[in-house]
């Protein structure tokens, strides 16, 4: 029996490796991400979470889900842009205690 040798790519290799993924597969950037999360604790029953820089696009291209330590979820009253139409904070309202946040994109693009 004699060795053969094989030459090219593999079945297991893509064609174009995807944008800075650095795998052998094309993942677009279009799927949601997680952008930010973080813990906030109430006082008085509202707490405004304002990001350290704006994130690119308007609020409605972002979804911003809120958990209290219980598991139950709270409301987000209010989302603000600012003068360039960027994403800078929301408000929310619950109990005084601690909560847990996370915004994610909404399927749209990011250049990094």
């Amino acid at each position: 029996m004699s060795a053969t040798s094989v030459t090219g790519k593999g079945l297991g290799a893509a064609k174009h490796k995807g944008p800075k993924n650095g795998r052998n597969n094309f993942v677009p950037l279009l799927s949601p991400r997680v952008i930010t999360a973080g813990v906030v604790t109430l006082s008085g029953g509202t707490a405004t979470v304002t990001f350290p820089a704006p994130l690119t696009g308007d609020h409605t291209k972002y979804a911003v889900v809120v958990t209290a330590a219980s598991g139950s979820t709270l409301p987000v009253v209010a989302k603000t842009n600012n003068s360039d139409s960027n994403f800078v904070s929301f408000t929310i309202t619950g109990g005084n205690v601690v909560h847990n946040y996370i915004v994610v994109s909404t399927g749209v693009p990011f250049v990094e």
